[in-house]
Protein backbone atom coordinates (compact mmCIF):
# COMPACT_ATOMS: atom_id res chain seq x y z
CA UNK A 1 0.00 0.00 0.00
CA UNK A 2 1.45 3.28 -1.10
CA UNK A 3 0.52 6.89 0.75
CA UNK A 4 0.86 10.08 -0.46
CA UNK A 5 1.68 12.65 2.59
CA UNK A 6 2.02 16.54 2.02
CA UNK A 7 2.73 19.04 5.22
CA UNK A 8 3.26 22.75 3.97
CA UNK A 9 6.60 22.16 2.26
CA UNK A 10 7.48 18.49 1.99
CA UNK A 11 5.98 15.29 0.16
CA UNK A 12 6.11 11.89 1.91
CA UNK A 13 5.82 8.62 -0.13
CA UNK A 14 5.23 6.05 2.04
CA UNK A 15 4.81 2.55 1.29
CA UNK A 16 3.47 -0.45 3.76
CA UNK A 17 4.34 -4.54 2.93
CA UNK A 18 4.04 -7.96 4.66
CA UNK A 19 6.04 -10.39 3.40
CA UNK A 20 5.24 -13.95 4.68
CA UNK A 21 7.22 -16.36 5.86
CA UNK A 22 6.34 -18.43 3.20
CA UNK A 23 5.03 -16.14 0.22
CA UNK A 24 3.34 -18.10 -2.54
CA UNK A 25 5.42 -16.04 -4.85
CA UNK A 26 9.02 -15.47 -5.50
CA UNK A 27 10.79 -12.92 -3.88
CA UNK A 28 11.79 -11.35 -7.39
CA UNK A 29 8.81 -11.23 -8.61
CA UNK A 30 7.69 -8.90 -4.96
CA UNK A 31 10.88 -6.94 -5.39
CA UNK A 32 10.37 -6.29 -8.96
CA UNK A 33 6.48 -4.73 -8.53
CA UNK A 34 7.58 -2.58 -5.09
CA UNK A 35 10.43 -1.32 -7.46
CA UNK A 36 8.27 -0.62 -10.30
CA UNK A 37 5.60 1.25 -8.34
CA UNK A 38 8.60 3.42 -6.79
CA UNK A 39 10.16 4.28 -9.91
CA UNK A 40 6.78 5.60 -11.12
CA UNK A 41 6.02 7.30 -7.68
CA UNK A 42 9.55 8.99 -7.15
CA UNK A 43 9.20 10.16 -11.14
CA UNK A 44 5.54 12.18 -10.26
CA UNK A 45 6.93 13.30 -7.37
CA UNK A 46 10.88 14.16 -7.93
CA UNK A 47 11.40 16.01 -4.70
CA UNK A 48 9.41 13.54 -2.20
CA UNK A 49 10.67 12.11 0.64
CA UNK A 50 10.85 8.63 0.00
CA UNK A 51 10.00 5.86 3.28
CA UNK A 52 9.26 2.16 2.85
CA UNK A 53 8.18 -0.15 6.11
CA UNK A 54 6.58 -3.82 6.75
CA UNK A 55 7.10 -7.16 8.31
CA UNK A 56 8.95 -7.94 5.40
CA UNK A 57 10.53 -11.39 7.15
CA UNK A 58 13.74 -12.51 5.61
CA UNK A 59 12.96 -10.68 1.97
CA UNK A 60 16.52 -8.92 0.81
CA UNK A 61 16.08 -5.35 0.44
CA UNK A 62 19.55 -4.70 0.03
CA UNK A 63 19.14 -3.82 -3.83
CA UNK A 64 16.21 -2.05 -3.57
CA UNK A 65 17.56 0.05 -0.95
CA UNK A 66 20.79 0.82 -3.16
CA UNK A 67 18.03 1.41 -6.27
CA UNK A 68 16.15 4.04 -4.24
CA UNK A 69 18.87 5.79 -2.10
CA UNK A 70 16.86 4.33 1.36
CA UNK A 71 18.71 4.16 4.72
CA UNK A 72 17.14 1.53 6.42
CA UNK A 73 16.78 2.59 9.78
CA UNK A 74 16.23 -0.55 12.04
CA UNK A 75 19.42 -2.22 13.37
CA UNK A 76 17.69 -3.85 16.93
CA UNK A 77 16.59 -7.33 16.37
CA UNK A 78 12.06 -7.15 15.82
CA UNK A 79 12.02 -11.12 15.82
CA UNK A 80 13.97 -13.33 17.92
CA UNK A 81 17.88 -12.73 16.84
CA UNK A 82 16.42 -10.56 13.42
CA UNK A 83 15.96 -7.84 11.77
CA UNK A 84 12.27 -9.01 10.30
CA UNK A 85 10.58 -5.52 10.83
CA UNK A 86 11.98 -2.72 8.39
CA UNK A 87 11.85 0.78 8.20
CA UNK A 88 13.71 3.06 5.39
CA UNK A 89 13.89 6.18 4.44
CA UNK A 90 15.77 8.60 1.24
CA UNK A 91 16.66 11.30 3.78
CA UNK A 92 18.03 9.16 7.04
CA UNK A 93 18.63 11.77 9.35
CA UNK A 94 14.63 12.94 9.52
CA UNK A 95 13.72 10.37 11.48
CA UNK A 96 14.64 7.76 14.20
CA UNK A 97 13.77 4.37 14.92
CA UNK A 98 13.21 2.63 18.62
CA UNK A 99 12.37 -0.90 18.64
CA UNK A 100 10.01 -1.56 21.87
CA UNK A 101 7.93 -4.53 22.99
CA UNK A 102 4.57 -5.03 20.70
CA UNK A 103 1.39 -4.37 23.34
CA UNK A 104 -0.56 -7.06 21.39
CA UNK A 105 0.09 -10.92 21.68
CA UNK A 106 2.94 -11.44 19.22
CA UNK A 107 6.68 -12.54 19.01
CA UNK A 108 7.56 -9.51 16.74
CA UNK A 109 8.52 -6.33 18.38
CA UNK A 110 7.17 -2.37 17.45
CA UNK A 111 8.71 -0.09 15.94
CA UNK A 112 8.34 3.57 17.29
CA UNK A 113 9.46 5.91 14.49
CA UNK A 114 9.87 9.51 15.79
CA UNK A 115 10.69 12.67 13.94
CA UNK A 116 14.61 14.59 14.73
CA UNK A 117 14.64 18.13 14.83
CA UNK A 118 15.99 17.80 11.25
CA UNK A 119 12.50 17.30 10.79
CA UNK A 120 10.73 20.57 12.28
CA UNK A 121 13.68 22.16 10.24
CA UNK A 122 12.18 21.05 7.11
CA UNK A 123 8.68 21.62 8.10
CA UNK A 124 8.96 25.01 10.04
CA UNK A 125 8.93 28.16 7.51
CA UNK A 126 10.64 30.31 10.60
CA UNK A 127 13.64 27.60 10.27
CA UNK A 128 16.55 30.12 8.32
CA UNK A 129 18.58 26.86 8.14
CA UNK A 130 19.78 25.54 4.76
CA UNK A 131 21.22 21.95 4.26
CA UNK A 132 22.40 20.12 1.04
CA UNK A 133 20.66 16.87 1.05
CA UNK A 134 21.93 14.86 -2.27
CA UNK A 135 19.07 12.81 -3.88
CA UNK A 136 20.96 9.17 -4.59
CA UNK A 137 17.89 8.03 -6.16
CA UNK A 138 18.43 5.87 -9.76
CA UNK A 139 16.56 8.49 -11.79
CA UNK A 140 18.75 11.02 -10.31
CA UNK A 141 21.63 9.35 -10.60
CA UNK A 142 21.16 7.80 -14.19
CA UNK A 143 21.68 11.64 -16.08
CA UNK A 144 25.04 11.96 -13.83
CA UNK A 145 25.77 8.49 -15.68
CA UNK A 146 25.32 9.21 -18.59
CA UNK A 147 26.96 12.99 -18.47
CA UNK A 148 30.38 11.21 -16.97
CA UNK A 149 30.25 8.23 -19.64
CA UNK A 150 29.97 11.00 -22.68
CA UNK A 151 32.83 13.07 -21.24
CA UNK A 152 36.16 13.38 -22.48
CA UNK A 153 38.63 11.93 -19.98
CA UNK A 154 41.65 12.27 -22.31
CA UNK A 155 43.39 15.08 -20.84
CA UNK A 156 42.44 14.12 -16.69
CA UNK A 157 44.20 10.78 -17.70
CA UNK A 158 47.16 12.53 -19.77
CA UNK A 159 48.36 14.65 -16.74
CA UNK A 160 47.65 11.85 -14.28
CA UNK A 161 50.74 10.29 -15.53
Amino acid sequence: MWMLITDAKTRYILGECYHPPKPQYKDVDLLARVSNQLEVLCHRYPDCIVMFTGDLNRLNTVTLEADFGLYQLVNTATHTNNILDKFSISKKDLFSVTVVDSTINTKHKALLVDGTDDIQNISNDKSSQTKVIYDIRASHLMPLKKALSCYNWAYILLTMK
